[in-house]
């Protein structure tokens, strides 16, 4: 019986552990990008750039078509990151609900209700603490 006892409580540690540890990977605060101006705004810093350093027309046509491209190419970048991001989190997800069944298999029906409330009240305290840490 202590045995049994012993390899439940391990099992419980260890899930405590892995979802403690993935969930603090998941809370590292993020750093968002700056915000990519749209045409307007890029037409003012050119107008601005333009004023500022005496650009003649060639220099401010050539400069305008580098800051159009430059943008294009840093928002497809940013729509490209956050494509893989919700990806990759899809992907978190679904290796924790796989996991979390396969620890549900090891346990009898009251262990797994049980089983489901801890992890309900783990995640609340996890999400607590990170809105708490913003």
């Amino acid at each position: 019986m202590k045995t049994n006892r012993h390899i439940k409580s391990s099992v419980l540690a260890f899930i405590t552990i892995t979802f403690i540890v993935s969930a603090t990977m998941f809370a590292q605060p993020q750093q968002k990008p700056p915000k990519i101006p749209n045409d307007d705004q890029i037409n003012k810093m050119i107008e601005n750039l333009s004023t500022e350093l005496s650009l003649n027309e060639k220099q401010h046509q050539e400069i305008h078509e580098l800051y159009i491209t430059h943008f294009d190419h840093v928002r497809e970048k940013v729509e490209l990151k956050k494509a893989e991001h919700r990806m990759e989190r899809e992907e978190m997800d679904n290796l924790r609900s796989k996991f979390e069944e396969e620890v549900k298999s090891l346990l009898s029906e009251e262990q797994q209700t049980m089983f489901n409330k801890f992890i309900d009240k783990e995640r609340k305290h996890h999400r607590k603490g990170r809105q708490n840490h913003n």
